[in-house]
């Protein structure tokens, strides 16, 4: 956390403290700033997992309705971003969405997706005209924990697009747009939302890290 521009760190650890299987109602931010926390919405609720991975606690998602949601707030409708996830997946039998801010009409904002086991896709959109989207072939396994990490930056001297999987370089490309177009949504974690949920994740999350710049290739493989 010595890093500037950290504007939302979930830790699994956090919720280890309930029971096994209780519904996370609030899973609490631990930036160290202004706290965005996330919190469960209606029936749809992940559960908690102790001692999972290295002894802590992680959120389990069914992959048919649960998720996260923390409210919009400025800091989180990222113009650059590096989006970090320590990730598990119980099955690829449909697409899903595990992070999800953008507003439609005109299209604005970010998401990251995993259609199945070998292909993922992160995308970001700024004012319906234009969408920067790279995607990996990355052959996932389904038990298997994941760093995985999203970065963008716009057009620019520093421009890049691109995706890793355990600290190693899947995929990058050079955006065509020059920031994230501002949505106003909610960040959604485990579900495609706006107007409808959708593409459900099926999996466990140990950890979501999010920052409003483009952290470099040494600070993302510490």
């Amino acid at each position: 956390t010595d890093v500037s521009g950290l504007q939302l760190w979930l830790r699994g650890d956090q919720v280890e403290h309930l029971a096994v299987d209780t519904a996370v109602t609030t899973w609490y931010d631990e930036n160290g700033g202004t706290a965005h926390n996330a919190v469960g919405v209606g029936t749809g609720k992940p559960v908690v997992k102790p001692a999972i991975i290295n002894g802590h606690g992680v959120l389990d998602f069914d992959g048919t309705n649960d998720y996260m949601a923390v409210a919009d707030v400025a800091a989180l409708r990222l113009t650059a971003a590096t989006i970090a996830l320590v990730i598990k997946f119980d099955s690829f039998a449909t697409a899903q969405r595990v992070i999800n801010k953008y507003t439609l009409g005109p299209n604005n904002g970010y998401s990251f997706d995993v259609a199945d086991a070998t292909n993922i896709r992160w995308e970001c959109l700024s004012a319906g005209t234009s969408e920067s989207v790279i995607y990996a072939h990355s052959n996932l396994a389904t038990g298997t924990w994941y760093l995985l990490t999203m970065t963008f930056s716009g057009t620019g001297g520093s421009s890049v697009m691109k995706l890793r999987r355990n600290g190693t370089e899947i995929a990058t490309t050079t955006p065509n747009i020059a920031s994230i177009g501002s949505s106003t949504a909610d960040l959604q974690i485990g579900q495609a939302g706006n107007g409808g949920g959708s593409a459900y994740l099926d999996g466990q999350i140990a950890e979501v890290v999010v920052y409003d710049s483009l952290l470099s290739d040494n600070n993302l493989s510490r």
